[in-house]
């Protein structure tokens, strides 16, 4: 054979035989590796209806199959947040404001991680490269953003305004009344209304236990006061009434759940009766099964003394559920259910059973109004007669309508206008009553 050789007969060098193999097996079997798609759109979509746990857990299995994907930190970010896992968002954010250090946007996101971590000097640094913040701006967003993440919150209401109360004493159209077979005339039973004036108040407050935690400590502290110009009301001494509020406890938030136990005291009026005083237990579960569907589940029972009726003394109780929809762009929301009434006073006359049904609605319009319909009915079934000359056991059925408008003149200023009717039937005359109320308003929030 000559000194030349075919192709075919000649051998390669071994590191150039192995470069060769290794590189053919790349591209017989690597392929180019993206988010999926579908799983972009399934961790968006748990996001969206408020399941912030598991579109993290999602995001986080995208990342491991492409961790340079700009959908999948962004929405790692995003989720870590709604799912109270901060330290992980500020490394999510970190990762796209590398990529990306002209998107003024992720300087104000990550601020906010930064903030509910309590660093405000690194929420200030990551907001001073946003151009378009002036220093004043930066300030005031600060304040407002860490007043929201500060472990201790608190707001409240001040309210005060006129009213007009077609039947401030809720007595009967005119003391001329049958009771059984007897025709009786009551003093003091017949209706009163007038005109005046109101005050009240209510605060909120709640502790963090600790920076990123699920409990709090909660409390709330509520007052109304009202005057009525009614000389049949001032003789009855029912022209001045008053209600008072003092609540605390404990509560448990998730990105999915909310759970508040609390204990109340209330001193107030009721019905015909002179001052009460109440003291008990109020539990509020919440279940979001979505951003704009929730459960509400709400219970409560209470030791009632009454200073000038101990006959109606006794445990009063109730437990209801309740559904909340939010639609529209504006966040509107309604809310419909029911609930289950009980006493056990110490006369059978007083103890009853009974239910109630509810819808309210809230409609906020662009132009700073607000609207609030609602409808309520309310049956009880009491274990004997209201009065001694009665036979039947006493049946009242109370249908309530109302609609409350607000305007909003400012942050803290708003004017309100509130129309309530309420409708008693009963089979003892003594409680058939009608009632309309009216009350104008201004309110100052703090």
């Amino acid at each position: 054979m000559g000194m030349n050789k075919s192709f075919k007969d000649r051998k390669l060098p071994g590191r150039l035989k192995f470069f060769c193999s290794a590189l053919l097996t790349l591209c017989l079997f690597a392929r180019p590796v993206f988010a999926d798609p579908s799983g972009l759109a399934r961790a968006a979509g748990l996001l969206r209806a408020g399941n912030a746990e598991g579109a993290y857990r999602a995001y986080l299995a995208l990342l491991r199959e492409e961790p340079d994907s700009d959908e999948a930190n962004l929405g790692l970010a995003r989720a870590s947040m709604a799912a109270s896992h901060p330290h992980q968002a500020i490394m999510a954010y970190e990762r796209m404001i590398a990529k990306y250090p002209s998107e003024f946007g992720l300087y104000r996101e990550i601020a906010s991680a930064y903030m509910s971590i309590g660093d405000s000097d690194m929420a200030m640094r990551y907001l001073s490269h946003d151009t378009s913040l002036a220093p004043d701006d930066i300030s005031a967003w600060a304040s407002r953003v860490g007043a929201a993440y500060s472990r201790f919150q608190s707001q409240g209401k001040l309210r005060f305004g006129v009213m007009y109360d077609s039947n401030g004493n809720q007595g009967p159209d005119s003391n001329s009344i049958t009771l059984g077979n007897i025709p009786v005339i009551l003093i003091g039973a017949e209706k009163e209304g007038g005109f005046g004036g109101w005050l009240a108040g209510d605060c909120y407050a709640a502790y963090r236990t600790s920076r990123s935690g699920p409990w709090w400590a909660v409390g709330d502290a509520h007052f109304y006061s009202r005057l009525l110009g009614s000389s049949g009301l001032r003789a009855l001494d029912r022209d001045h009434s008053q209600w008072y509020r003092l609540a605390g406890g404990i509560r448990h938030s998730s990105p999915t759940s909310l759970f508040d136990l609390r204990v109340k005291g209330e001193i107030f009026d009721y019905d015909f009766y002179d001052t009460v005083y109440s003291f008990g237990p109020e539990l509020t579960y919440t279940k979001m099964f979505s951003n704009s569907f929730q459960l509400v589940t709400r219970a409560g029972i209470e030791r009632r003394d009454y200073v000038r009726a101990p006959d109606n003394d006794g445990t009063y109780g109730y437990a209801g559920e309740y559904a909340r929809f939010v639609f529209g762009p504006m966040a509107n929301e309604f809310i419909i259910g029911g609930r289950v009434l009980w006493a056990d006073a110490e006369t059978d006359r007083s103890s009853y059973d009974g239910w109630e049904i509810s819808a309210v609605a809230r409609f906020k319009l662009k132009n700073r109004w607000e609207f609030s319909p609602s409808l309520s009915y309310v049956e009880e079934r009491y274990d004997a007669p209201a009065t001694i000359l009665e036979l039947d056991g006493r049946r009242d059925r109370r249908f309530c309508a109302g609609l409350n408008a607000l305007y909003r003149i400012n942050e803290r200023w708003s004017a309100e206008m509130d129309y309530s009717y309420t409708e008693n039937s009963s089979n003892s005359p003594l409680y058939e009553y009608d009632r309309h109320l009216i009350t104008l308003g201004v309110v100052w929030s703090f």
